[in-house]
């Protein structure tokens, strides 16, 4: 079986809750990228990961006079406009075998309808692809039918599988949901996502002028089905969103407004973090700080998870000293050895021309006059003021060592933030940069009292199509940049850069990762590294998940232009470090 993606990692780990959210079916293109916009908006603000969601076929309606979408070409075409633009994972779904494939190449999660989800030749068509499989809990099925589903995605070779709840058939034309399916769903061993709006259908019950019927909704029941899902558990929440839900053609009365999404995320937020910080650290982290004890659950009470303390010394321990662990808790208190812990001061580059063209017009991005993008006369005003801050906090006492991606704009902020002063002559040793690089009209950069700085490209933007994230030669910079150390680039040319397949929001994030841990290796204790928006914020994005909801919105906020960000990273598994321990004394009695 294959491995499981980073997006599924990501999503399994995400807290309090991931999103799928975004219109039922795309009106057009205009109105799906303005949702996305203001939905990525509000969740990158909340710090939910997200992935957009939008149908081009509904091709379960109810009448055949309805409205269906713009069909699976025209749809995938502005589906993958969303995810150019917005850098968002797209969920949509599918209806029939032939499909998987084509929709594949644009969807990151792949969703099986309600209705169809027995449905064993499109299972395993869409397990094919490799995508995660979203499984939508039929109407009139059983909890338990959802193992079987899951079980079907992964026999197939594709360990990337969640499962659905959005109610159950109660007569002819309404549904509930039994809050106890979110629990027993979790026999799939995936994920459990609550549909918190389609939940609320009242399938054909809408008659319509003229004749006919159509499906009708309970809009404002929705918030009480999403508390009820989050108290619970669910590891993702799904919800259609419009912006107009009294006009929308299909399923209005079951979309939320967009206006009111915000608050009701943040409700549902504020839900879920109150009972995590209960229920986890009674049932799970005080439990995890003893030995001597084994977790059973036993049928006949109802599954409900008993600890078990094999040491009776432990039992009472652990029981008198639970209302202190929480206190600690609640303070969010930590102790770590000195000597696991490494300090990192994340930089975004200042300003570059590609900026300023980019906000006036996206597509200037795509331009060659932006090709290697260097700092604007505002940019370089604000690397002099992050310097000033620098200089205020003694940060250059502290840095051991400076790291860059090897794009002009980030070396010329790297070595204006952390080098030292202006180079008058250039024969006391090498410049950091020689005066005018890269047509900045600045004189050149002494090496003198500053940090060594060493240049890698596992730190650089997201790869995409964008001419401004693609590098000059190593020789070129050399002679731009000569006290750099450029050794750790294999490659003179740029052959990173590709103009298609952009790089995955779930790839950049793996790299960060990678990054972080190959930052750990190093011997520095205290490390600079100027980087870009997008790697960053997939960097960040990618940790922080048991932290408190404040932190991991701090971690996953995009940087602005010479924001500085300061982080400590922390090694709580005892990754092989060798650091040395520089302050620790062992108590030696003297000799």
């Amino acid at each position: 079986m294959a491995a499981t993606s980073p997006l599924y990692n990501q999503l399994k780990a995400a807290e309090p809750f991931f999103l799928l959210a975004g219109p039922n079916v795309i009106e057009s293109e205009e109105h799906i990228l303005r949702m996305a916009k203001h939905i990525k908006d509000i969740s990158t603000k909340l710090g939910l990961p997200l992935v957009f969601k939008s149908s081009f076929d509904k091709a379960n309606r109810t009448s055949s006079k309805s409205f269906r979408g713009p069909g699976m070409a025209e749809g995938l075409k502005i589906l993958e406009k969303v995810k150019v633009a917005y850098d968002l994972p797209i969920v949509t779904d599918v209806h029939e075998s032939s499909q998987c494939e084509e929709v594949g190449k644009v969807a990151d999660i792949i969703q099986i309808p309600a209705f169809l989800c027995r449905q064993t030749d499109l299972l395993v068509a869409a397990a094919q692809t490799g995508k995660i499989i979203n499984i939508k809990k039929g109407q009139f099925c059983a909890p338990s039918v959802m193992e079987n589903s899951a079980e079907k995605i992964r026999l197939a070779g594709n360990p990337n599988v969640m499962v659905c709840e959005r109610g159950t058939m109660f007569g002819y034309n309404d549904l509930i949901v039994d809050p106890r399916n979110f629990e027993w769903m979790r026999e799939a061993n995936c994920p459990v996502v609550a549909d918190i709006t389609h939940a609320l259908q009242q399938p054909a019950g809408k008659k319509l002028e003229g004749g006919g019927v159509a499906s009708g909704g309970l809009r404002e029941l929705i918030p009480c089905i999403a508390r009820t899902a989050v108290a619970v558990g669910v590891d993702g929440i799904f919800m259609e969103v419009h912006d107009d839900p009294l006009s929308a053609p299909v399923d209005g009365p079951t979309q939320w407004p967009l206006r009111h999404l915000e608050e009701l995320l943040e409700e549902l937020i504020a839900i879920a973090v109150s009972f995590s910080d209960i229920w986890v650290p009674s049932k799970s982290w005080i439990l995890k700080m003893f030995k001597g004890y084994s977790v059973t659950k036993k049928k006949e009470e109802e599954d409900i998870l008993i600890a078990k303390v094999e040491n009776p010394a432990v039992s009472d321990l652990l029981f008198n000293f639970q209302d202190t662990c929480f206190e600690a808790m609640e303070e969010g208190l930590g102790l770590y050895p000195l000597h696991r812990c490494k300090t990192i001061h994340l930089v975004r580059h200042a300003q570059g021309i590609h900026n300023v063209a980019g906000e006036k017009d996206h597509s200037a991005y795509s331009s060659e006059d932006y090709f290697d993008a260097h700092l604007t006369p505002l940019g370089w005003q604000q690397v002099k003021n992050l310097r000033n801050h620098v200089l205020a906090t003694q940060l250059p006492n502290k840095i051991e060592l400076v790291i860059v991606s090897p794009l002009l704009r980030t070396l010329q902020t790297a070595v204006g933030a952390f080098g030292g002063e202006e180079d008058t002559n250039g024969v006391d040793a090498a410049p950091l940069m020689v005066a005018n690089a890269g047509n900045s009209d600045h004189p050149a950069i002494s090496s003198l009292k500053s940090p060594p700085f060493l240049a890698v490209e596992l730190c650089r933007e997201t790869m995409n199509d964008h001419p401004c994230d693609r590098r000059r030669s190593v020789t070129e910079y050399k002679a731009l940049f000569p006290a750099i150390d450029f050794s750790a680039i294999e490659s003179d040319e740029d052959v990173l850069w590709k103009p298609s397949p952009r790089e995955t929001p779930e790839e950049v994030a793996a790299r960060g990762v990678e990054f972080i841990k190959w930052l750990w290796t190093r011997k520095e204790k205290e490390i600079a590294v100027v980087s870009h928006s997008g790697f960053l914020h997939g960097t960040l994005s990618s940790f922080g998940k048991d932290c408190h909801h404040d932190i991991k919105k701090e971690l996953s906020t995009h940087f602005t232009n010479c924001e500085l960000r300061s982080v400590v990273i922390v090694d709580q598994g005892k990754l092989g470090t060798d650091s040395a321990e520089t302050t620790n004394y062992p108590g030696k009695v003297p000799q």
